[in-house]
């Protein structure tokens, strides 16, 4: 093949990135409306089941924050393989739950009326950075623990958006699972563990597992990620992310590459490979080791991470590089390498 051919081959795919990296970062959401029939379909759920990263500030605190509102079972003994002398500080066990090796996200952006925010100006590029996320060697993470090494099995697909009136109270996970089930109802019954949903609140939108307003983001976590099993549309996995830029618990060191909005990637990328290890609640957690008890993938490297030695190793994100573009999002547990890991083991 003659050099002019090979240069005219190399410019048009480098033109197709360029024109798909655009198109990912400019596609206009769906806009939904949230109905009285995805409200009936999460009251009516047979399964909700919510897991919530705690702010720093308590990270003191044995285990965390787990509410199944159905049955977790209990942990077969079978499932628990190997001797103390081989496992490393945080391992992980399997539970015989659910995991996800490949799915398509789908973020959804809620404003209230008269909000200034829009996607990029408040949460930053989320559709980028899950794409890269998504393509790079840091979710390989994942792989053990899913039963995949399949690259690029986690995609974006469509993202969407709602405007509402804000409540003089704080919004419940029941009105997150029902965006998320309005939402995939308007992508024809996108749902299963094929899909998942990312739901952003604006600044100031407090949010509350539930009524009681006793565990709340104003007051507790984070985020958090659920899952609720209707009569309709079956499974519907989905992430909050209340809103972390600069939010004191949630935020990360300063200077990093992405100023403030690396908060909401770390945040993110947490409640992302959470959803993947263990969806249900019943997947991937620590069940062995009594200070980090019920820890997920995610919650043992953010408060209490250790090295392969079982030495302290701090709990600051760590600055990554995927497909080329530097974010500073935490580490995230791994059984083979008995460590935090931001890489697959070699």
């Amino acid at each position: 093949m003659d050099a002019s051919r090979l240069f005219s081959i190399a410019a048009a795919a480098c033109s197709l990135l360029v024109a798909s990296t655009s198109a990912l970062a400019q596609a206009a959401p769906l806009e939904i409306k949230v109905s009285a029939a995805d409200r009936a379909a999460i009251a009516t759920a047979s399964r909700r089941f919510t897991s919530a990263s705690p702010k720093r500030s308590l990270a003191l605190l044995p285990g965390k924050f787990r509410s199944d509102m159905g049955a977790l079972g209990t942990v077969a003994a079978a499932h628990l393989t190997g001797s103390a002398a081989t496992r490393g500080p945080g391992e992980l066990s399997n539970h015989g739950g659910a995991t996800i090796a490949s799915a398509i996200h789908h973020s959804i952006y809620l404003y209230p009326h008269g909000s200034v925010c829009t996607a990029p100006s408040c949460w930053g590029s989320v559709e980028q950075f899950l794409s890269d996320l998504s393509r790079s060697n840091f979710i390989h993470v994942t792989d053990q623990y899913v039963g995949s090494s399949a690259d690029n099995r986690y995609r974006v697909g469509a993202s969407l958006s709602a405007h509402y009136t804000p409540p003089k109270l704080p919004l419940l996970d029941s009105d997150m699972a029902a965006v998320a089930h309005a939402a995939a109802a308007a992508l024809g019954g996108a749902s299963g563990y094929g899909h998942i949903y990312h739901v952003f609140l604006a600044p100031e939108q407090d949010e509350c597992f539930d009524a009681s307003f006793t565990v709340c983001a104003s007051n507790y976590f984070c985020a958090y990620h659920s899952s609720v099993m209707t009569s309709d549309l079956g499974e519907v996995v989905y992430t909050v992310e209340p809103y972390a830029v600069n939010v004191f618990g949630c935020n990360v060191r300063a200077g990093t590459p992405n100023g403030a909005f690396d908060d909401t990637y770390d945040v993110l990328s947490h409640e992302v490979v959470e959803t993947i290890t263990d969806p249900d609640g019943d997947a991937w957690w620590n069940s062995t080791n009594a200070p980090l008890l019920y820890n997920e993938i995610g919650d043992e490297c953010v408060f209490l991470t250790f090295d392969s030695l079982g030495n302290f190793a701090g709990s600051d994100p760590v600055v990554v590089s995927l497909r080329g573009r530097p974010y500073a999002i935490q580490s995230e547990y791994s059984n083979a390498a008995k460590a935090c890991a931001a890489s697959a083991p070699d």
